[in-house]
């Protein structure tokens, strides 16, 4: 009769021998009810007793019956062996497989620690004696080998706590407010080892209080690793892209280049050759689709890929393509048409981004298309009484700032307000003209609804204006309208540009409007929290020297002096109540009072 049980542990302690700074103790036919020894794990190879870490207990079984082709295989362990390994804070337990025909073993193994143990003892009904557990092949390298014990101790050691108060859920854990951080750790002894190396190995994810102590919360695998690369991409001389992203799994190495195109490089099975899946998928906003859909032209007329001019892959001429390249380059004519559309209306790339974008299911790049490409009259509602308006348009649920002409009747041509071609003066109510802005007409619901709104372009074309009274009695009330607009989205970019040209108002408007000026600088820098000692003082100034009331209302608002007022402000008549109301300065009274 065959000794599988001694057949295994022989096996066993001839592969560990190997191994510097592993030494077996263990015995065939052990009398020990559970343990079939141990593996001592030192720092170092001398193997002296004052460098031992730790002895590792282990579980030892043969089996004939196992396909040992397999790298994974389940075996069924005795429940009360599992209690047993629970008090020694777990256990290492190895099954080896051998054919009886060939000879050949297959040593497997299962770090049993307390966490796993404790999943395996729950749900236990009585009459139940076993439990399955899924062993995997044991690594080929020493320092694999030598990495699983050394984790084993760690985790062992961490995980002591268990037998007493078994697995707490991080919910309950946060509960006690026993979570200072989340720890997965792994111990190498490689000191190259790249974190790909990992792919497949197990971690133990703990929670740590504040004092140090670790609750196991569960074991993960490591199914697969990302990295990005800082790479260029060049095809056909031209650099489509400044990095790369590497997927790497068990099976496959996947490379993705931009939004859109994948280069799967799949592992070969026994007799075959590295197989290479290249996928085309348009995703990503409407320039990042475009930019991708040239690089994969450039790739499929070409062929090749180079990696910081390090030649990464030539395709077979017969290279088979599971892409429609004929929908592709239609798809491509279609997106130009769509970007110089989105150009043309001043609309930014991030605004648009489809699930699905071509010319049949796309409703709203249609619509730009014939409007800006073809120059199609438009029917907008509501109806503007002049030939030639401004405002806002609703265009499938994008609104944008635009100027209409009429073409006949209930029909316009839609042009983008902020390139049409406008005459660069502003009529006064007694229609006399004077030099000024195109962007002095937005108001506080252009700001919160325009999206294409050229803000870079904004300051500049302010201030490169002819000065006039007129043009900075309409500049003041352009921060007015910014200053409503943030009150309600809090865009930081409006706050800074309206402090940008109150700043240019302070420094230029005439001295008898020098204290409106300041007032609306400071409201801004109230809004920011950086008011200053010194611009307290020069409130008070004006206070001291206005006669205005709405003037002193606002400068009592800027002190934080909300009764005084209130009090100025219930004293004003109707209509300049009203009014003062009206101003972005009222919203900082309401919001502190």
């Amino acid at each position: 009769m065959v000794d599988v049980e001694g057949l295994a542990i022989s096996a066993l302690d001839d592969r560990l021998g190997y191994i510097d700074r592993l030494k077996t103790y263990t015995t065939k036919r052990d009398t020990q009810p559970i343990w079939d020894g141990c593996i001592n794990v030192y720092k170092d190879n001398s193997q002296r007793k004052d460098v031992l870490i730790k002895a590792v207990p282990v579980q030892v079984k043969g089996d004939t019956k196992q396909a040992i082709k397999k790298n994974t295989i389940y075996y069924s362990v005795d429940i009360a062996d599992l209690k047993g390994f629970m008090t020694t804070d777990g256990a290492i337990y190895f099954v080896v497989g051998i054919d009886k025909q060939t000879r050949n073993k297959k040593i497997y193994y299962a770090s049993l620690l307390p966490i796993k143990i404790d999943g395996l003892l729950k749900n236990v009904s009585d009459p139940q004696k076993t439990r399955n557990v899924q062993l995997k092949v044991l690594p080929q390298t020493d320092e694999d080998i030598l990495d699983i014990f050394l984790n084993f101790i760690r985790d062992s050691n961490k995980q002591s706590n268990v037998k007493e108060i078994g697995v707490m859920s991080l919910t309950d854990l946060q509960s006690k407010k026993e979570v200072h951080h989340i720890e997965l750790g792994y111990v190498s002894t490689q000191k190259n080892l790249d974190i790909s190396d990992m792919l497949g190995q197990e971690f133990c994810v703990y929670a740590v209080n504040a004092v140090g102590i670790s609750y196991p919360l569960n074991e993960a695998i490591l199914t697969q690793v990302k990295k990005e690369i800082p790479q260029k991409v060049t095809c056909n001389g031209k650099v489509y892209y400044e990095k790369i992203t590497m997927l790497q799994t068990a099976d496959n190495f996947i490379i993705s280049l931009g939004q859109s195109l994948s280069i799967t490089y799949i592992k070969p099975q026994e007799g075959k050759n590295n197989r290479i899946k290249i996928e085309f998928d348009a995703q990503g906003t409407v320039k990042e689709r475009l930019h991708d859909i040239n690089f994969f032209m450039a790739l499929v007329e070409r062929q090749d890929i180079y990696l910081d001019d390090r030649f990464l892959m030539k395709l077979p001429d017969d290279f088979k393509w599971e892409a429609d390249l004929e929908d592709i380059k239609n798809h491509k004519n279609y997106i130009e048409m769509l970007v110089k559309a989105m150009e043309l209306a001043g609309i930014p790339d991030n605004k648009l981004s489809f699930d699905e974008l071509d010319k049949d299911n796309c409703k709203l790049a249609n619509v730009l298309i014939r409007a800006f490409i073809k120059k199609e009259p438009a029917l907008v509602t509501p109806i503007p009484e002049e030939d030639v308006s401004f405002g806002l348009l609703n265009m499938e649920g994008l609104k944008l700032m635009v100027v209409a002409k009429r073409v006949a009747g209930e029909t316009f041509e839609i042009e983008n307000f902020f390139t049409a071609d406008l005459d660069s003066v502003i009529s006064d109510l007694d229609h006399k003209e004077y030099p000024s802005s195109r962007y002095v007409l937005l108001k506080k619901e252009h700001f919160l609804n325009a999206c294409n709104i050229k803000y870079d372009d904004l300051y500049e074309d302010v201030i490169k204006v002819k000065t006039n009274s007129f043009h900075f009695h309409r500049v003041t009330l352009l921060v007015l309208e910014m200053l409503k607009a943030y009150d309600i989205n809090e865009d930081d970019k409006l706050l800074d540009l309206s402090e940008k040209l109150a700043i240019w108002l302070v420094d230029n408007e005439k001295e008898d409007n020098k204290n409106i000026a300041v007032i609306n600088l400071l409201q801004i820098k109230q809004r920011k929290g950086v008011m200053t000692n010194q611009d307290k003082e020069n409130i008070v100034d004006i206070l001291t020297s206005c006669i205005d009331e709405q003037c002193k209302a606002a400068c009592y608002i800027l002190l934080n002096m909300p009764d005084k007022a209130y009090k100025i402000i219930d004293n004003m008549n109707e209509e300049l109540k009203k009014t003062f109301q009206d101003y972005p300065i009222y919203h900082l009274l309401e919001k502190h009072s």
